[in-house]
């Protein structure tokens, strides 16, 4: 894409002086070494999708946008919003992490851990956008209640091969969707270990797992296996198949599957195994991740509850 001041309406508003920079930055991957400034002096007002599609990382505010979902983190919470008017690229995730990078206020942690889904909000914090890994985040600095509720838009509707890990489905991250699986190609069981998802503590050990389409004609895992007296996950997947489905759990409180052999139970989660498979409505949240090592940008798919995950 063009990405001259000229060609970016969203660019071209914000006057001289703030053009010449996106310029200096904007011609080239290979020869930009700008390095962004995360503290935020004020915000430039726009929508969620002016902001997305402007290219560049900076702060903004984000006006009357609707709450889509939460998650249930009340130290690190995440608010899923977008676009009254809904359409592409008008949905992200503020997300508010004290120890990240541009680190959240307390009390703005607060407030965003209290918001009720459908609450109009009016958002300020700094936008991330990865020139070379296309990874987008907005760090929270400021979470303003309008103390009014609106319907969010309508869910958009997904192919499975949409949310595929590789697929790069910008447009619809950060929304609200469902996907129709047929119940002649179900999603089966592929991976119950992906590296992804692996933590580092001892429980929750995993936070997702994988499936694939029965017609990739993959193998079913292995179970969950004996180690040292214990119950432990069996080895992921080395090399994924590209049209593996990453199934998240950032929605725990209400999507209460997960295939954490070792933890499920003793968290109160439902435990799927190699035989698991899903056909149907699956309803929730297609997000983007990047693999710290590779700065890679791959895509998950977060139920948003067990009704929206017909299992089988």
């Amino acid at each position: 894409m063009n990405r001259d001041a000229t060609t970016n309406p969203v660019a071209a508003q914000q006057g001289p002086a703030f053009q010449s920079s996106w310029l200096a930055c904007g011609f080239s991957f290979l020869l930009c070494a700008c390095q962004p400034n995360t503290d935020c002096a004020d915000y430039r007002s726009v929508s969620i999708a002016q902001m997305r599609q402007g290219f560049w990382s900076g702060c903004f505010e984000l006006a009357h946008v609707v709450v889509v979902a939460r998650t249930p983190s009340s130290t690190t919470p995440r608010i899923y919003a977008q676009d009254a008017s809904g359409g592409d690229f008008s949905a992200i995730v503020g997300k508010c992490d004290a120890t990240s990078t541009h680190p959240c206020p307390s009390a703005t942690a607060t407030a965003a851990s209290r918001v009720l889904d459908g609450a109009v909000l009016t958002l300020r914090g700094y936008y991330h956008h990865g020139m070379q890994s296309d990874f987008e985040e907005f760090h929270l600095d400021q979470v303003a209640d309008e103390r009014r509720l609106a319907t969010p838009p309508r869910p958009r509707s997904l192919r499975v091969s949409d949310i595929a890990r590789g697929a790069n489905n910008r447009i619809a991250f950060y929304q609200a969707a469902t996907v129709e699986v047929d119940a002649a190609d179900p999603l089966v069981m592929y991976d119950l270990s992906p590296a992804e998802f692996r933590l580092q503590g001892l429980c929750p050990a995993w936070t997702g797992f994988g499936l694939i389409p029965l017609s990739a004609g993959t193998v079913p895992p292995a179970d969950c296996v004996i180690v040292d007296g214990g119950v432990s996950n069996p080895d992921g997947v080395a090399e994924p198949n590209p049209r593996e489905v990453l199934i998240g759990r950032q929605f725990f409180d209400l999507f209460s599957y997960s295939s954490d052999c070792a933890c499920a139970s003793a968290s109160k989660q439902h435990l799927v195994g190699p035989a698991a498979s899903v056909a149907g409505t699956m309803s929730g949240i297609l997000v983007p991740a990047l693999d710290a090592s590779s700065q890679a940008t791959y895509q998950v798919f977060e139920p948003l509850s067990k009704a929206g995950f017909p299992v089988q």
